[in-house]
């Protein structure tokens, strides 16, 4: 085992827990100084008291000279393990490796290419455009009309060309400021919203602001990407890949939420080829049947991953298949998923995707033994503007027949203020023999997971 001088350091965090578990798999690996860098230490006060976590506040995470700056205050000119586990300080992290070590292989694996080019949205669309793997149409709007045109060339997508879009940061934030929209006008309106949601003081301190990639040149928060909205029954693909080969989990979005947020339903592995119909509650809405044989989702992902580069890493993609049987991405990002869909995918590969990825930073070689159960993960909402008082049925929940973990992210005391956006209040996740016994499973818990929210009138 290997234990440097025992530290290891990590930047951001994320809603679900991901920086504890995190850190406790690095104190199993022999790394017992863990040091967390985040930009407002208020936020994590269940941290600061862990054993063996150390949270330093760092004023600007998006800065590659800051975070260069905090790692060598901590390890000096030692190389000890560095990861990030926050979307938004990607770029920043990144190039810090680069000034701390050099852009060559180091002691400790990051695959730096493949994850600029998942990150970097047509970056990624190109490469799949170039080995014919996703068809989707695509185009980003630039703040020139020259370089608008001249994507628009690449990627094959022309103003009125679809009924509908989706309108997104190039840069992959987090799945903010992602927008569907019905005509070019509503477009180029989400376009303007998008760069504006950038000229935060936060942002343009960013010291990243442009890439220039595979000949390419992105500006990370003026660019703008277009993608023709694409109907089917959706999917999340998740894994981990190797030199030459990928390990991959297919989780169908049997059903999704649809009210004044689009969000997610049940979430179903291995695919249930069976089920044709479905009646949820509405707004739950069932997705379509799931006809994609696993042999060509597992081709797709390995032509699509290894494409880009990112070997030796986690992922986490999200796919629609339209009527014609095409495989489609609506997204790729280079890390685990988020929720516990990162749990469901474990019980599935024999050991989940946070695991993976820090064996693979700490170049340990990982065999695994798959699961032939089925898995669910489903989140429940908070879908009302107010002051939550209690989430109801939390520990009945856990006492459900093959209800494997639940985890709750909101509790007394939690506002909300926007209820036209995802609320996460609490996280399930499903482990049963049968797609039978995992619906049976999803419904209880559904009946009884209630949020419960103070009176304002009082």
């Amino acid at each position: 085992m290997q234990t440097n001088d025992g530290v290891a350091i990590i930047v951001g965090h994320n809603r679900f827990g991901g920086l504890a578990y995190i850190t406790e798999l690095l104190h199993r690996y022999g790394y017992r100084r863990v040091f967390a860098l985040v930009n407002r230490r208020d936020l994590l006060p269940h941290l600061l008291n862990m054993p063996g976590l150390e949270v330093v506040e760092v004023a600007n995470l998006l800065s590659s000279v800051a975070l260069a700056a905090t790692v060598r205050s901590i390890a000096g000119y030692n190389e000890v393990p560095f990861l990030c586990v926050a979307d938004r300080a990607t770029f920043a992290y990144l190039a810090a490796r680069r000034i701390l070590y050099g852009s060559g292989d180091t002691r400790y694996h990051v695959p730096t290419d493949g994850i600029l080019r998942a990150r970097i949205k047509p970056c990624a669309r190109l490469r799949w455009n170039q080995c014919h793997s996703d068809s989707t149409k695509w185009t980003v709007i630039s703040e020139t009309q020259d370089a608008t045109d001249r994507w628009t060339l690449i990627g094959g997508l022309k103003p009125d060309d679809a009924l509908c879009y989706i309108v997104k940061p190039i840069c992959g934030f987090a799945s903010e400021m992602v927008t569907k929209a019905t005509s070019w006008i509503q477009v180029q309106d989400a376009a303007r919203r998008i760069r504006g949601y950038f000229t935060t003081p936060e942002m343009a301190a960013a010291t990243e602001q442009m890439y220039n990639l595979d000949g390419n040149v992105y500006h990370l928060y003026r660019d703008v990407l277009v993608e023709e909205c694409l109907e089917g029954a959706e999917y999340t693909l998740d894994g981990y890949s190797s030199d030459d080969n990928v390990s991959v989990v297919v989780q169908h979005k049997e059903t999704v939420w649809k009210g004044k947020f689009f969000g997610d339903g049940g979430i179903y592995s291995p695919p249930d080829s069976a089920l044709e119909a479905l009646d949820p509650l509405p707004p739950l809405h069932f997705t379509g049947p799931s006809k994609t044989r696993p042999a060509e989702f597992e081709a797709f992902v390995k032509q699509t991953v290894l494409a880009l580069g990112l070997k030796g890493w986690s992922f986490h993609g999200e796919a629609v298949v339209t009527r014609d049987g095409s495989i489609h991405y609506l997204e790729l990002n280079p890390r685990p998923a988020g929720g516990l869909l990162w749990r469901t995918a474990g019980l599935h590969l024999g050991m989940d995707p946070v695991e993976l990825l820090v064996r693979c930073h700490l170049r340990i070689p990982t065999h695994l033994v798959k699961s032939d159960w089925v898995t669910v993960q489903f989140p429940i909402y908070a879908d009302r503007v107010g002051i939550i008082k209690e989430v109801i049925g939390i520990d009945a929940a856990r006492r459900i027949e093959y209800v494997e973990f639940v985890q709750a992210v909101k509790g007394n005391g939690d506002s909300i203020d926007n209820d036209e956006q995802e609320n996460y209040a609490v996280f399930v996740c499903i482990h049963a023999p049968s797609h039978l016994a995992a619906r049976e499973a999803e419904r209880c818990a559904r009946e009884l997971l209630r949020i419960e929210y103070y009176d304002q009138t009082n």
